[in-house]
């Protein structure tokens, strides 16, 4: 994603009495089977703890521990280093002790991804024009957006949209509306190394003709990469089905 620095920025293991944290509302979590990817839509990136970090962090930040916690994990967060880790990830806005600024830690949830319509032969529709100048709109916005602010702020304006919005499942027009993204993308834009671009440009485009599917943040562990994709229900709109899947979910919108 062109937006969000790389590679991970590791987070060293470097005093408060303090056993109730919380996630920062800004942060996401994605937890993989090398320890924990964060999102910071507030610095715009991407930082990493490995196992031995995640095991000090599970009694001490809420949400974060297992239904089976290890006696090691316990101990661990015992130990002055978790105390030393949590003050430099509070300093660095992850962590807060604020009902009002954090959340207890969550995994983004998605539905498994099945099939997708950006390999499929659509029929243009016969307002073709009116989707296209839409289109052309959508991708100057996104454009201007992406210069001027921030991620965290985008994503907070997508937010803000769906959530005011009367969304109507509407398949056939999402149809349509996706033919003509295929058939114009081409000449707007390439999608190569521009996924985040890609997937705003879209979201804009598809709520300027009331269609809010979501927008997707998804991660994978070593060699670490990051994607973004709009996915509506079950299906991939901008990328295939078996490469989304291999990603799992960060953030949904």
């Amino acid at each position: 994603m062109s937006r969000i620095r790389k590679p991970i920025a590791s987070i060293p293991t470097a005093e408060l009495i303090v056993t109730d944290y919380l996630l920062s509302n800004h942060v996401h979590v994605r937890q993989t089977r090398d320890g924990v990817i964060l999102l910071d839509l507030r610095r715009d990136q991407y930082l990493s703890l490995n196992l031995d970090q995640v095991a000090a962090l599970r009694h001490r930040v809420s949400g974060w521990t297992e239904a089976t916690p290890s006696d090691t994990d316990a101990a661990n967060s015992q130990d002055p280093s978790a105390s030393r880790l949590i003050v430099e990830l509070t300093r660095r806005g992850i962590l807060t002790t604020s009902a009002l600024n954090g959340k207890p830690v969550t995994e983004a949830q998605l539905q498994p991804t099945e099939a997708s319509l950006c390999d499929q032969r659509l029929p243009l529709p016969a307002q073709r024009l009116r989707y296209a100048a839409a289109l052309i709109l959508a991708c100057v916005r996104t454009s201007a957006t992406l210069r001027l602010r921030s991620l965290g702020a985008a994503i907070a304006g997508v937010e803000r949209r769906k959530k005011s919005a009367t969304v109507v499942n509407d398949p056939a027009r999402l149809r349509e509306a996706m033919s003509v993204y295929c058939w114009l993308r081409p000449f707007l834009y390439t999608q190569k190394e521009k996924c985040l671009f890609d997937s705003l440009t879209l979201v804009n485009y598809l709520a300027s003709q009331n269609l809010y599917p979501q927008l997707v943040f998804g991660v994978r562990g070593r060699p670490f990469l990051a994607h973004a994709w709009v996915q509506d229900d079950t299906c991939a709109l901008n990328y295939t089905a078996d490469y989304v899947k291999t990603y799992a979910p960060i953030l949904v919108i």
